[in-house]
């Protein structure tokens, strides 16, 4: 860094003491609590959108920040680049402001965090030099901070501040989380194959149920709500949950507003009095465009309930929920155009965006999609990375069916692909969720993709050493090609096998000969035979 150069805190400062403070707080906990990060940041753009909005004389108001930038784009006197990266912060801010909503890990949050820090410098430059033509002292951002977290954790246990409980808290919380993701993938686990528990969670919990209900801090009030609702390290109570959020909602905290109104009224026991109040903090809640509010008053005009039915107005608010970056919402619009408006262009337009949002339902709408649309190697690529994403996200016994079924259609010919669809066959079938039509036509499939296999590896003239490795899955299926319920099912069968070889083709399958097609040579006596996955020579296997 240039001796005239400054880094990103200071330049902030240097444009609003005040802004630099809260924004020198969100850098140093982006590592530790990045979900905060974002949500204070989006709370400083809404600062942003005030400083120019009283230099463009706009009216006056209480708009929510999506108002504010739509108005100041209209006037055509900013920069794009500001309107854009003001959106692009904005959305993050509402990915963890709604972080149950969206299938986001903590590491990607860390990502988001760190760019949203960056726009914000960037946002700041671009005000200052484009629109109030103000020369800019040169900045560096730094990756690198001073955690808070040690602070933070010394006036939480010690002084009892309720804020610097609720930032240790969901830290704690999303330590945990992490921990979780990165004992699930092989990547990140470096050989640990059991995860410890350090309580990481139980302590976050704590300290912001502490806050909530002690200290009556408004952010732990919604965050303790959620705790409740979902059952985290404390007995799951709804009814516990939705008074949390509306004594938060009451202080005027807007997305507990729209939580209490949609849990109010999808609550069977609600009483009208209830509704009425729910109703009211959604109406709120949408006029200050959060999206769960906006979502919730959709469907309830497209079904009548509470309201007269009206679609036009259901289709408004599902519009503007969708455009707000809401993936529920952007998953029905899709849909809608897809039956209604016959509109594929716009249909996938909304489908992918609620992908990219992490709805796991949209990947597998769009891999559906392309599976019927397979015309070409590349759509073929799309449809299964698709459907291997939404695996990803979601256990779902029929997707893989339908991928090892789509595999094995477009590549019944290539080896590794018949083994990668027999694997989807097996996953599927051993799920305790796999529904009985589709665990039948996997009996059927797999002995087909099995014999069709062996064919393939007596045609391609494999090495010994190839056909035992590809043989090995013949091990998984028994002796009618269906795949083994459990690992311990086949342990059982091949153990009955070490202890008889005799009963091999009893235990587990043996590719049938009158399956397999004739070799267009002679086999020589000495060679493996290419006939089973024995492994033996010819003449002491088939060839007797």
């Amino acid at each position: 860094m240039n001796k005239e150069s400054i880094n990103d805190i200071a330049f902030v400062k240097n444009h609003c003491e005040l802004i630099g403070e809260q924004y020198e707080e969100a850098k140093n906990l982006y590592l530790d609590a990045p979900i905060q990060t974002l949500v204070i940041l989006r709370s400083l753009i809404v600062n942003l959108c005030d400083t120019i909005s009283d230099e463009l004389c706009l009216e006056d108001g209480e708009k929510d920040v999506f108002d504010s930038i739509k108005n100041i784009d209209a006037t055509k006197r900013v920069d794009r680049k500001i309107i854009n990266k003001l959106h692009d912060i904005r959305i993050a801010g509402n990915k963890a402001a709604h972080k149950e909503k969206f299938n986001i890990e903590k590491g990607e949050f860390i990502t988001l965090a760190q760019k949203g820090l960056q726009d914000f410098c960037e946002v700041v430059n671009l005000i200052r030099s484009s629109f109030q033509k103000v020369m800019s002292p040169t900045y560096s951002f730094e990756t690198q901070v001073h955690s808070s977290l040690k602070d933070l954790s010394y006036k939480a246990l010690f002084e009892n501040e309720p804020n610097a409980k609720y930032v240790v808290g969901c830290a704690l919380a999303q330590v945990h989380y992490k921990r979780l993701n990165d004992f699930a993938n092989p990547e990140t686990n470096n050989g640990r194959y059991f995860l410890e528990d350090e309580g990481q969670l139980k302590r976050g919990v704590d300290l912001i149920e502490s806050a909530a209900i002690d200290d009556g801090h408004l952010e732990s009030l919604y965050e303790y709500a959620t705790i409740l609702i979902n059952g985290i390290e404390r007995e799951k109570d709804l009814n516990k949950g939705i008074d949390c959020f509306r004594r938060a909602g009451f202080k005027g905290h807007i997305s507990a507003k729209a939580y209490h109104g949609y849990y109010v009224i999808n609550r069977p026991s609600s009483l009208d009095f209830e509704i009425e109040e729910a109703i009211e903090n959604l109406e709120i809640a949408a006029a200050h465009n959060n999206p769960i509010a906006l979502d919730t008053l959709s469907v309830l005009y497209q079904e009548g309930r509470h309201f007269k039915k009206d679609i036009e107005k259901s289709l408004e608010y599902l519009e503007k929920a969708s455009n707000l970056g809401y993936p529920e919402s952007q998953y029905k619009l899709a849909n809608y155009y897809h039956s209604i408006c016959k509109d594929h262009e716009a249909y996938v337009f909304y489908m992918t965006e609620a992908a990219k949002n992490g709805y796991a339902a949209a990947y597998l709408s769009l891999a559906r999609t392309l599976a019927l649309k397979v015309n070409s190697d590349e759509t073929y690529e799309q449809a299964v990375k698709t459907y291997q994403k939404y695996i990803e996200l979601k256990e779902d016994p029929v997707a893989q069916f339908e991928l090892g079924s789509l595999i094995l259609k477009l590549r019944k010919n290539d080896v590794d692909s018949i083994r990668t669809a027999l694997t989807h066959f097996m996953n599927s079938y051993r799920s305790n969720y796999c529904p009985n039509h589709i665990a039948k036509q996997i009996e059927v499939s797999s002995k087909k993709a099995l014999n069709n296999l062996a064919n393939e590896m007596r045609s391609q003239h494999f090495s010994v050493e190839k056909q035992k490795h590809i043989s090995a899955l013949f091990l998984y299926f028994d002796s009618n090609g269906r795949p083994f319920k459990t690992t311990n099912e086949m342990m059982e069968n091949l153990n009955s096998i070490r202890e008889n070889p005799k009963i091999s083709n009893e235990k587990i399958f043996m590719p049938s000969k009158n399956n397999v097609k004739p070799l267009e040579r002679k086999i020589g006596r000495n060679e493996i035979c290419p006939l089973c996955s024995t492994g033996k020579k010819y003449k002491n296997c088939c060839g007797k």
